[in-house]
């Protein structure tokens, strides 16, 4: 999804209620038709994934977390489809991770991002250093400090990124507002 663009991590992490990273071989999905209109879309994990943020300590070993997709979910693109022109090559001697971002409504957990299948071990800790910076950061209370952390961590964030995956800015004009007037 974010393969070729800037992403929005900041508030990725800031939306999610737990993340997860797993290999490629450690869930899968599920498909379930409830009715004649709607198709219910799951991810199982295994017993092997890595936990970044889990905030109600949930166990998410062998728990299907819900996909809100597309046509199904919510409408996207009800007025015409874009294209992302994302591509992926496949090394069969190398692992592949996927990081999923989850939120959770109503005792439910739900998929919001999922950075998926062209994710290397080696690319692995430029995301656990960035969201572990992001969950401290969340935890400040002095707004002040808080904007100033926010700055020091994007000017800092897309040293050695991996190819492909640069950080979108979180310090747009909004974000900016809402701290000014705090």
């Amino acid at each position: 999804m974010y393969a070729q663009s800037r992403l929005p991590l900041y508030k990725m992490v800031m939306n999610s209620d737990a993340i997860l990273i797993a290999e490629t071989t450690e869930f899968s999905y599920n498909n379930n038709q409830q009715n004649e209109f709607y198709i219910e879309n799951n991810i199982k994990f295994g017993n092997t994934f890595t936990i970044l943020k889990n905030r109600y300590n949930q166990n998410f070993k062998k728990l299907k977390v819900k996909i809100e997709t597309n046509n199904n979910d919510f409408y996207e693109n009800i007025n015409g489809e874009e294209c992302s022109g994302i591509s992926n090559i496949i090394q069969k001697d190398k692992k592949y991770y996927n990081i999923f971002f989850i939120k959770r409504k109503d005792k439910k957990y739900f998929i919001i991002a999922h950075l998926w299948n062209n994710i290397l071990v080696e690319d692995l800790p430029f995301f656990e250093n960035n969201v572990n910076k992001i969950n401290l950061i969340s935890r400040e209370k002095n707004l002040t400090n808080k904007y100033k952390k926010i700055k020091e961590w994007f000017d800092n964030s897309n040293k050695n990124h991996p190819t492909g995956y640069m950080i979108e800015t979180p310090l747009t004009e909004e974000l900016i507002n809402f701290f000014k007037k705090r």
